[in-house]
């Protein structure tokens, strides 16, 4: 349990270590009740899934705090705060009624692009350079061809969930696995095209870069985030 000990002369002013995760998050707060101040400078978090006791004296200014997480104060009338008051995204939009669906659509996921959008390409490239579990995944097949296997299947009579199933269920090629099996042929026109099979990979990894990059800068700025 965190104890918050609130006194009347300086009102929770004493400073918490930040903390990566919180639900509620306090940055020089001070009320004003017109002219009056009644709490003055508060630095705290409230961290996620702990007690939190606020103790002190009547009328340091618990109450007052409190009011300031849920927005009352807003109703009091010549009340005006000063400093910050913030929000965990998700805990603040579970509290209003979004449902989980849309607040992991909305509000997780866009905070976290920056994050999938590595993560999207570590993947790729991992599938483009990783050539050996390719051997035992992709098998190969240097004839397949989806038109012959939809008019074979067509004169064969069969439905078009037929066809497709064919064709999920014939073994594919991949351009690693291309590039390393003509690398180890002795025609030098084959060595040539394994050379231009990796220029293909190293321009369409050099295009996710550039895309991804873009996509990151974008939504920085759309978002103010510092760009990094």
């Amino acid at each position: 349990m965190t104890d918050i000990r609130v006194t009347a002369g300086q009102s929770g002013s004493a400073r918490i270590p930040p903390a990566g995760d919180y639900t509620f998050q306090a940055r020089d707060l001070s009320i004003y009740y017109g002219g009056f101040r009644a709490i003055k400078d508060v630095n705290l978090q409230i961290q996620p899934k702990k007690i939190t006791a606020i103790i002190g004296p009547s009328g340091c200014g618990k109450s007052t705090l409190l009011r300031a997480f849920n927005r009352m104060n807003d109703l009091v009338p010549r009340a005006r705060v000063a400093g910050e008051v913030l929000y965990n995204l998700r805990e603040a939009a579970l509290a209003l009624g979004a449902p989980e669906w849309r607040t992991n659509l909305q509000i997780i996921l866009p905070a976290a692009i920056s994050g999938v959008v590595t993560g999207i390409m570590l993947a790729i490239a991992r599938g483009v350079g990783e050539t050996a579990p390719l051997l035992f995944t992709v098998l190969g097949n240097d004839r397949f061809e989806i038109g012959q296997i939809v008019r074979g299947g067509i004169t064969a009579g069969q439905s078009p969930f037929q066809i497709l199933s064919r064709i999920l269920e014939q073994p594919v090629d991949g351009l690693t696995l291309t590039m390393w099996k003509y690398a180890q042929q002795p025609f030098p026109e084959r060595v040539q095209q394994s050379w231009a099979v990796a220029l293909v990979l190293m321009a369409f990894m050099l295009g996710l870069n550039i895309l991804a990059r873009l996509i990151v800068t974008w939504r920085q700025r759309h978002t103010g985030q510092p760009q990094g």
